[in-house]
């Protein structure tokens, strides 16, 4: 058991919120459209979980993305992603979940810049995490991921990564990489086919401090404390 890890559950819908609650996750990555690998949630499903996770102390970061596909958007989609993660943090959001690239294939700094402005202004505090585009970014001659990731450190806390390869056990090496780099750049999020039977492992690995799965059950193999949750 290793409850000192932190662990984010991603969920579409509110039955899996509040199982993942009840099983102990510490943070929902809240999505709609799962089968797109998520994006932006209804207000409705944000409204009802910022108040569960208030009450029982988990936090809710929504996906902020407005279309399933590639990470490269339009001005048009980019203002309106602006519009959603005011919207969300108006609402009371713990943090968002964002990310987007250039034509290149490289980080869009200057659109994460736009977001991280526009949300702080809201809230100073909140918690920005780049997600998974940051593994099909595209890595310069010598240039590591931890080199890359490190540009973020201006606007986000944390990165959501398997390391640039196919799962984090995989991309184990360039997480613990990112994680040992000094306070005040992006804590690596670990995620990539991470379950039950192999989160202990991935841990142990990488030395990650915080796990990201689709499935809550690894809430209970790392021994964090159920709640009853009720609506």
């Amino acid at each position: 058991m290793n409850p000192s890890v932190l662990v984010e559950i991603c969920t579409d819908n509110l039955q899996d919120t509040i199982h993942a609650m009840s099983l102990g996750a510490d943070r929902i990555e809240l999505c709609s459209n799962l089968d797109q690998d998520g994006l932006t949630p209804s207000t409705a499903l944000l409204e009802k979980s910022i108040e569960l996770g208030q009450k029982y102390g988990v936090e809710i970061f929504p996906m902020i993305r407005c279309r399933g596909g590639n990470f490269v958007y339009s001005q048009e989609e980019k203002r309106g992603m602006v519009k959603d993660a005011v919207r969300v943090v108006e609402l009371g959001s713990d943090g968002i979940v964002v990310g987007a690239l250039t034509l290149d294939g490289r980080v869009d700094l200057e659109f994460i810049a736009e977001i991280a402005s526009a949300v702080r202004k809201i809230n100073p505090l909140i918690h920005i995490t780049f997600h998974k585009a940051i593994d099909i970014v595209s890595l310069r001659d010598g240039e590591s991921l931890a080199m890359v990731i490190d540009s973020l450190a201006p606007y986000c806390d944390r990165v959501l990564t398997s390391g640039h390869a196919a799962t984090a056990i995989e991309g184990a090496h360039a997480i613990r990489e990112i994680g040992q780099r000094p306070i005040g750049f992006p804590t690596p999020l670990a995620a990539g086919k991470i379950r039950s039977n192999n989160v202990h492992e991935v841990i142990a690995v990488t030395g990650a401090k915080e796990v990201h799965s689709r499935s809550a059950d690894i809430a209970i193999t790392l021994g964090k404390s159920p709640r009853n949750v009720i609506t």
